[in-house]
């Protein structure tokens, strides 16, 4: 309220300290280079946390750091890239996968890890690879009969196109139109009550 105190002193229009937007952690991807690996990741996923209102940060993966990244940011957002491996889930990498950076899975797993552990509140946006680990994590299993041509639709040529995802009987909402160039897809969310629940599926190819 304009004007000024009863004591004779100036009023002062008081600051308010709005809260720090939430720092968004943004894992990466592992690419070989003559001087060692170099770690990077899509700007678009960058962009799309500051849209969202976040302050994105690339996490480079090293598994030494997972769980001090768990602690200092306030959401993950696990990105895509190349296939898991699936011999630390008990399961067998298909020959025609093309295996993951063993460092960057090594530290998406010890992230997931110490988020269950110790952050379970803290948001996590897995997509593409990022997706299937967290099933993988969960207890859940990946569908890669696919790759084999005979299980592939004429539309699916490995390019990216456009899918619906429909909503599962649990969701009442509608369908959406995504981007995708996926090469396994998740077979069984999680066994674990709590755990991973799909929302949306869509068809093969």
């Amino acid at each position: 309220m304009a004007g000024k105190p009863s004591d004779g002193r100036t009023a002062r229009t008081p600051t308010w300290r709005t809260a720090d937007p939430p720092l968004v952690g943004i894992t990466t991807d592992l690419c070989e280079s003559p001087n060692g690996a170099r770690a990077f990741a899509y700007t678009r996923y960058a962009h799309a946390v500051t849209a969202a209102g976040g302050v994105p940060v690339l996490l480079p993966p090293i598994r030494a750091a997972a769980g001090e990244h768990a602690r200092r940011f306030s959401a993950f957002v696990l990105t895509g890239g190349d296939d898991p491996r699936m011999e630390p889930f008990g399961g067998t990498t298909h020959p025609l996968a093309t295996p993951v950076h063993t460092d960057r899975q090594a530290y998406e797993a010890a992230l997931l890890d110490v988020l269950e552990q110790r952050h379970r509140d803290k948001p996590v946006l897995g997509v593409c690879l990022g997706m299937q680990m967290m099933a993988l994590h969960a207890g859940g299993a990946l569908d890669q009969a696919w790759r084999n041509p005979r299980h592939r639709s004429p539309r699916c040529t490995g390019m990216e196109h456009t899918r619906s995802c429909r909503p599962t009987p649990a969701r009442t909402d509608h369908s959406v139109q995504v981007r995708s160039s996926f090469s396994a897809a998740i077979g069984r969310p999680s066994p674990i009550q709590g755990g991973c629940a799909c929302s949306r599926d869509a068809p093969m190819g």
